[in-house]
């Protein structure tokens, strides 16, 4: 099988969740397959490794008018991609590194889709739909659609319901290793609630900083740990008003092994988030035996099942009373909830999803 990755979001970010996606399917494809990733820059280094993987430069052309350019770079990619020596063409975005050729290809096209969020949220992230005029293109033109959860994929039926009988879900997986020997020196010494992640409106931040507010004046040496980018100016005079800077404690950027540990020794890990294609923090969290608190929205309840307890996200008070039981609970019971999270986190792996995936891929081509 030989298989084609336009290799777009390897350009346009060096880590994310899409990238680890992509890089946990080609390293399972058998190993007679021959995976070409195509990329802009090469020294990525979270590229994927593959005994068979052609990792290919994409050389843009530099010369004026800018449009030539870019309809030359079209015309390459396009001649490429529809030529017949790959069998499978599996974008890792809806369009591609010289524009939305997706449409033209002439060999089986396999489109995955992690999240309708711009749809969701179109006001605020695509306003102007061009967003979605790509998604629509690409989705129109795919042979076969994976959805990364069942909730994504009653979401892509709701906004494209043209894509009826194409749609597969293929559940995706953590992959945060897990250290040999835990270090408590690496975390706060006192009781900390964790988040982890960005920040956006959807993600509710600001709905668990009002109930953490509530929480610090009950429960006094509790701190609120934040892993993720540094706070905007509105974020930081949020915490100014509710007046507890000094409760909080935040890591810009931090190692695996650190991660794992501050899920580890959490009293919790919260995740109030809205909307999610898949949610990977609550399962890697779960798997690294902390107390998962996390919405009952989205794909969420699909994800942590019965391995922690679950929230309404609209209600900053249900959040407090989640919180507060958890710091209350038994230590029998919460032994129970850890158990339950870590047999949880165990039916998601990314052997399975690759395993699923190529399936697809063979699918696709009969």
């Amino acid at each position: 099988m030989r298989l084609f990755y336009d290799g777009y979001i390897y350009d346009a970010q060096r880590v994310g969740g899409v990238i680890r996606y992509f890089s946990n399917i080609i390293e399972r494809l058998p190993e007679d397959w021959k995976p070409t990733l195509h990329v802009e820059n090469t020294s990525n280094q979270n590229l994927p490794q593959h005994p068979q993987l052609s990792v290919q430069e994409y050389r843009r052309f530099k010369f004026q008018p800018i449009k030539l350019s870019n309809w030359c770079d079209a015309l390459m990619l396009n001649y490429m991609h529809s030529h017949d020596k790959f069998d499978i063409i599996h974008p890792t975005y809806y369009f591609l590194q010289a524009g939305s050729y997706i449409q033209k290809f002439r060999k089986p096209v396999v489109i995955t889709v992690h999240d309708l969020t711009h749809e969701i949220y179109a006001s605020e992230m695509d306003r102007d739909g061009v967003h979605a005029r790509l998604v629509r293109n690409a989705l129109k033109r795919a042979d076969e659609i994976i959805c990364i959860s069942e909730s994504t994929r009653c979401d892509l039926l709701q906004y494209y319901p043209f894509v009826a009988g194409k749609e597969t879900v293929i559940h995706i997986a953590g992959s945060l290793p897990i250290p040999q020997v835990w270090d408590l020196s690496i975390v706060p010494d006192h009781p900390y609630l964790l988040y982890v992640g960005r920040r956006e409106s959807y993600k509710n931040f600001n709905r668990l900083l009002m109930a953490f507010s509530k929480v610090a004046e009950l429960w006094k040496d509790i701190c609120l740990c934040v892993v993720g980018p540094p706070f905007t100016d509105s974020e930081s005079a949020k915490l100014t008003e509710l007046g507890f800077v000094d409760k909080i404690i935040h890591y810009l950027n931090v190692t695996d092994a650190h991660l794992a540990n501050l899920y580890h020794f959490s009293a919790a890990y919260i995740y109030p988030s809205l909307n999610e294609g898949f949610g990977i923090p609550p399962l890697e969290a779960m798997n690294c035996g902390s107390l998962v608190l996390a919405s009952n929205a989205s794909c969420i309840p699909e994800v942590v099942g019965d391995g922690g307890l679950l929230f309404d996200p609209y209600s900053i008070d249900e959040l407090v009373a989640t919180i507060l039981e958890i710091r209350d609970m038994p230590a029998a019971d919460r032994l129970k909830y850890l158990q339950r999270g870590f047999a949880q986190a165990k039916l998601f792996s990314w052997d399975r999803t690759a395993e699923k995936t190529v399936g697809l891929y063979r699918k696709a081509i009969s």
